[in-house]
């Protein structure tokens, strides 16, 4: 168990508090988005609370509070989970539910079955109504973050969540809820990025058991991004990972999905 909880970050699993039920440190980002993310039992009640790890983070942690309220508020396929800023942490519930991820676990031997379900959820998911879609256009805010490659002919948001991937979405009570507005951009990004984001991921996180029958790019491309697209996706979220942690640990974030699945009924939240 010890290499699946040692990756890119601390957990703290065990009775060092009884309130505390899980911890973990982002700490090998650049500083200004080192946080830490705790779950904690307080009468009776689970809470889930971000904070700062270094003094320069704390703007990021009032970001994410302003990026929940901005999607709290809008009406979608998509009802995200709300907090509240307390000092320099961000608080919210933590709801229970079965993870979008654990779902798809079950076709983890049927790579075929697993896309057909993957398409499936983009379709409930992601798909946003076509008065909400603009044009994407280059940005030197864009070029910043995600660097000088990008796809033609793509529609954006006015706002996006480019964490809204499957393994921060949760089934509860019929409704999907997402719990993570961490990496949220307003300005014109390809909203095809982020339905390639969880594709590429969902990947990555069950590829032990894929890689034998499928490769990244045939699954990829089964799911429906182009080939082309695929190339400039993953050039995209090369420079995203430069963004949050420097060059030197660019790999940092998605070799965390690298490794064995294992499913349980305590989630993990990635």
């Amino acid at each position: 168990m010890v290499p699946y909880f040692s990756n890119s970050f601390l957990i703290i699993i065990g009775n060092t508090d009884d309130k505390i039920l899980f911890e973990k440190y982002n700490r090998e980002r650049k500083a200004e988005y080192r946080c830490g993310i705790r779950i904690i039992t307080e009468d009776g009640a689970k809470y889930v609370i971000k904070y700062p790890l270094s003094e320069e983070s704390k703007q990021h942690i009032r970001q994410i509070y302003e990026n929940t309220n901005y999607f709290v508020n809008k009406s979608g396929k998509i009802q995200y989970i709300s907090g509240n800023l307390e000092g320099d942490t961000f608080v919210s519930d933590y709801v229970e539910g079965v993870s979008l991820d654990s779902i798809l676990f079950q076709y983890r031997h049927e790579p075929k079955q697993m896309v057909e379900e993957i398409k499936k959820l983009i379709d409930e998911c992601y798909l946003s109504e076509d008065e909400d879609n603009l044009d994407f256009i280059i940005s030197e805010q864009f070029k910043k973050v995600f660097g000088t490659h990008f796809p033609e002919n793509k529609k954006s948001l006015e706002r996006t969540n480019i964490d809204g991937i499957f393994q921060n979405m949760i089934l509860s009570d019929g409704k999907v809820m997402l719990f993570d507005c961490e990496w949220v951009f307003d300005f014109p990004i390809p909203y095809e990025y982020v339905i390639w984001r969880t594709i590429f991921i969902t990947y990555k996180k069950f590829q032990a058991y894929l890689m034998s029958k499928i490769s990244l790019r045939e699954f990829v491309n089964q799911c429906g991004i182009s080939e082309r697209d695929n190339e400039i996706y993953e050039k995209m979220e090369q420079s995203f990972m430069e963004y949050i942690y420097g060059q030197n640990g660019s790999e940092v974030y998605t070799s965390n999905y690298v490794k064995p699945a294992i499913m349980q009924s305590t989630r993990i939240w990635e």
